[in-house]
């Protein structure tokens, strides 16, 4: 049990920063888009999300950065699109249908599955475009505002939440006039549904279980070698 104790301590701290805190909530995008120059769209909000309050058509727009935005042709690559920093949202409330205005920070990262650069390259100017998936992660956080039409804006909920999900797009690539490479523009695409993910809290209890297993089995391990307990074979 001893030798099991160091065991047991270091699996709760790996996964303790994986439990999400009470005020972070996890939700999914399942239905929306990514759209070019550092803004994406959320449809469907789920009623829990952005401080409980249900919304459509939530429009986000961030700073946004790529990398790598040089490639080779022939040169496989992955596509990191980062939105970090202050955003401004827009939309529509449900049920009442009133506008929407968002303001807050986050830190999102969208990444696309490798896709190899045409080779040999085309003409210089010609756009390329590569189909791909991808998948984005990262937290939202910020205040929601009620827009009614002559009146001021009127604070209704404030959020933190953890967003993920996954879909297929498209990067666009165009051949260099000046360098034989390609400059990459932008990652576009559509999420997709998808199977849902284990809750950390539901993986730290099966680790734990494992770990109980263990620990029993141990425990019986030591009883036969200390006490000589033997179980003599059955007679047919």
């Amino acid at each position: 049990m001893k030798k099991l104790c160091p065991f047991l301590a270091g699996l709760l701290v790996y996964m303790g920063p994986s439990i999400p805190s009470a005020c972070a909530e996890s939700f999914a995008i399942q239905d929306g888009r990514l759209a070019g120059g550092g803004g994406f769209f959320w449809d469907s909000v789920p009623s829990g999300a952005l401080g409980g309050v249900g919304a459509n058509q939530i429009e986000f727009g961030f700073p946004v950065s790529l990398t790598p935005e040089i490639v080779q042709p022939g040169q496989q690559f992955t596509l990191t699109e980062i939105f970090v920093g202050e955003f401004h949202g827009e939309g529509n409330l449900v049920p009442s249908g009133h506008d929407a205005d968002l303001f807050g920070t986050g830190d999102l990262r969208v990444i696309a599955a490798p896709v190899l650069a045409p080779a040999p390259r085309p003409s210089p100017g010609d756009f390329i475009f590569l189909t791909t998936t991808f998948s984005i992660s990262g937290v939202l956080a910020g205040t929601v505002f009620e827009a009614q039409p002559l009146a001021p804006h009127r604070p209704i909920a404030s959020f933190r939440n953890e967003v993920f999900g996954h879909g297929s797009g498209t990067i666009e690539l165009q051949a260099s006039f000046e360098t034989g490479s390609y400059e990459v523009f932008e990652l576009f695409g559509t999420f997709e549904p998808g199977a849902p993910v284990p809750e950390p809290a539901t993986v730290v209890l099966l680790g734990l279980g494992g770990v109980t297993l263990a620990v029993r089995a141990s425990g019986r391990h030591k009883a036969t070698r200390r006490f000589g307990i033997r179980v003599a074979p059955q007679r047919a």
